[in-house]
């Protein structure tokens, strides 16, 4: 296989289940609401590499639709596309504009469906979108801004007398990245990326590392049921059947992945009765977690760690101190 990328064993392994699901090089012809399979493996295992080689290997000149759920992510998939040797024109659905990764990349962006088509319209192409494009809008030729419009990526699928002639065609392959963010309640936004009369693609590819197995819905508060999707493994279901799995524990045991311990720190605030701004509460939570984490990275040898924040602003600062707390704590 010409990927720019070696792809390791697992990650093969992968590839050939896709190969076998669509029946490559002689593609089964999808049935009306399109083949559908879910691909699962362990976080950190490769999955947008192998999706990526699998477009380019099966799909060579076809029409990919990639769904993200985060704009970060949107922007690290096309890098990582491009870097598996996809050369076909991207776009991106999303408010990126003036991003400099995408703009290295070549990478159009748009929320603006009209432009969309023109750009995505026909012919062999790569789209990014985040899951947000699937969101309805306000409709803006409503004068009490109370109508909606489907979004942009819908939008520009389904054509139609405002988008003055232009219109979008629909997909070969559509991955679904992050797939278990799209299950539970059938009437969120996100569903729509199982409904083939709204996002038409002849086979959609479900990735995920934490596939969500969902109970029968419950009736809800007006007596009737609450529609549900579930990652259940289903030939006919909406996710499809379970092409591939690999597990977390597996990723580790054949190392694929690193070991590794969680430790839970407990952090006491010394004058808990003090009475300081929510700006102050902030910085002095803040130095107290960098404290203990350097602490802790020390006592056990730590050389590299991974921290989560609610926000990405939250992260910056996080990162901006850790270098002055570090100091600080080696003068003291």
């Amino acid at each position: 296989m010409s990927t720019t990328i070696h792809l390791r064993e697992h990650q093969k392994a992968g590839l050939d289940a896709i190969q076998a699901w669509l029946g490559w090089p002689h593609i089964k012809t999808p049935r009306p609401d399109g083949e559908r399979a879910t691909y699962v493996s362990a976080t950190g295992s490769g999955k947008t590499i192998t999706a990526a080689a699998a477009a380019r290997e099966f799909f060579p000149r076809g029409r990919i639709l990639v769904m993200v759920p985060t704009l970060d992510l949107l922007a690290q998939t096309a890098r990582a596309w491009r870097r598996i040797g996809h050369t076909a024109s991207m776009v991106a659905v999303c408010s990126l504009y003036g991003d400099e990764v995408l703009d290295a990349l070549g990478v159009r962006v748009t929320t603006n469906p009209i432009q969309l088509a023109l750009w995505a319209g026909a012919g062999p192409v790569v789209v990014f979108a985040t899951y947000a494009s699937l969101v309805d809008r306000v409709d803006p030729e409503d004068p009490f801004g109370t109508a909606k419009v489907r979004g942009p990526l819908e939008t520009a699928l389904v054509g139609g007398e405002r988008m003055y002639g232009q219109r979008m065609d629909g997909f070969d392959l559509a991955v679904v990245d992050e797939a278990h963010g799209t299950a539970g309640d059938a009437a969120r936004p996100w569903a729509a990326i199982h409904d083939n009369t709204r996002i038409p693609a002849d086979f959609r590819l479900y990735m995920t590392a934490t596939p969500r197995i969902l109970a029968a819905p419950r009736p809800g508060t007006d007596g009737e049921e609450t529609p549900v999707v579930s990652m259940t493994d289903d030939p006919d279901g909406t996710y499809g059947a379970w092409i591939h799995e690999l597990g977390l524990s597996e990723a580790i045991t054949r190392e694929i992945l690193a070991g590794f311990e969680i430790d839970v720190l407990e952090i006491r605030d010394p004058d808990p009765m003090l009475v300081l701004s929510e700006e102050a509460l902030r910085g002095r939570r803040l130095a107290l977690l960098q404290t203990a984490l350097l602490e802790h990275a020390a006592r056990h040898n730590l050389k590299t760690v991974m921290t989560f924040h609610h926000r990405v602003e939250e992260a910056e600062a996080f990162a901006d101190r850790l270098p002055k707390t570090a100091a600080e704590l080696h003068a003291t």
